[in-house]
């Protein structure tokens, strides 16, 4: 078993994987459960997708205030399902112009008001919802 650090980096051939921020950044203040996930961005063939995890507005902010130049990726995982989880602001440092939504359709469609996933569906130019099946993503 292996416990991801903020800051370690991992190699596997060409694939480049940095944590940008663990339970460790947040712990022993009071949080969602969610806020305690781990953030990671993942580099191939000059991509960057970013996944976010579950976190929602401390961790949000931490990333922010910690690792706003390590944010911009092409690619970004929204936080949490799409339900409530990270800030308009975090996805606005990504620069992201693909959104990957891990959620049902029905899921999506219920929450894509939300102030921070409007924001996302507006601002990049592809969006993925994982029930319409595989995405193939080019690198």
């Amino acid at each position: 078993m292996h416990t991801l650090k903020t800051g370690e980096q991992i190699s596997i051939d060409e694939l480049k994987l940095n944590v940008l921020y663990t339970q460790e950044d947040l712990y022993p203040e009071k949080a969602s459960f969610n806020d305690y996930s781990a953030v990671i961005s993942v580099e191939l063939a000059g991509k960057k997708i970013l996944f976010l995890g579950d976190v929602q507005e401390k961790g949000s902010a931490i990333l922010l205030r910690d690792k706003a130049p390590q944010l911009k990726a092409d690619i970004v995982q929204v936080s949490h399902h799409g339900f409530n989880g990270a800030t308009k602001e975090l996805y606005e440092a990504t620069g992201a112009k693909t959104a990957l939504f891990p959620c049902p359709l029905n899921e999506f469609e219920k929450n894509k008001e939300r102030p921070a996933n409007a924001y996302i569906i507006a601002s990049a130019e592809e969006i993925i919802i994982s029930e319409n099946g595989t995405a193939c993503l080019e690198f």
